[in-house]
């Protein structure tokens, strides 16, 4: 069996993307860190992100969970292979993507893709959503602007995107 620590992140797909910045931060309530290569990253915690949507085909989703450490992750790999799952080891540039230092992506039995994930980046900050509802004006603001603080391997550092 294995050791699953944590569910880290979802990955959804959408065909419009300003649309689903829309949802996420005046709907939902979620913060916006930062927007690159067709994507957008949102926090709901301490975790560097929590939901990401990109544009494509809405029946791609993917669901990421944590391990410990690296040797888990091999044995995740290896333990699916010999259940008869395909496993695909993340690139330099998806780890990048998806702000990791290495995950692997399998498709459970129905075929949705599911990802373990290891070494995560996390913010270095609690989100705090002000209030119940945010007003529109308020939301949109914290969508154009957003500002992180990452803590990764080579260290903490803070950014401001738009």
């Amino acid at each position: 069996m294995i050791d699953l620590q944590d569910v880290r992140y979802v990955r959804l797909r959408y065909p419009d993307i300003e649309a689903a910045i829309d949802f996420a931060c005046k709907v939902v309530g979620l913060e916006l860190v930062r927007r690159e290569q067709g994507c957008a990253y949102f926090r709901s915690d301490s975790k560097d992100h929590t939901l990401v949507y990109f544009e494509g085909d809405p029946r791609d989703h993917t669901l990421a969970f944590e391990v410990a450490r690296g040797d888990v992750l091999d044995a995740a790999g290896a333990e699916l292979e010999r259940a008869g799952m395909a496993v695909h080891e993340g690139s330099a540039e998806e780890c990048e993507l998806r702000r990791v230092k290495r995950f692997i992506r399998f498709r459970d039995l129905t075929g949705n893709a599911i990802e373990l994930v290891w070494r995560p980046h996390a913010s270095g900050r609690r989100y705090f959503r002000r209030g119940m509802r945010a007003s529109p004006a308020s939301a949109m603001s914290a969508c154009a602007r957003p500002t992180r603080r990452v803590t990764s391997a080579s260290g903490p550092r803070s950014a401001t995107h738009g």
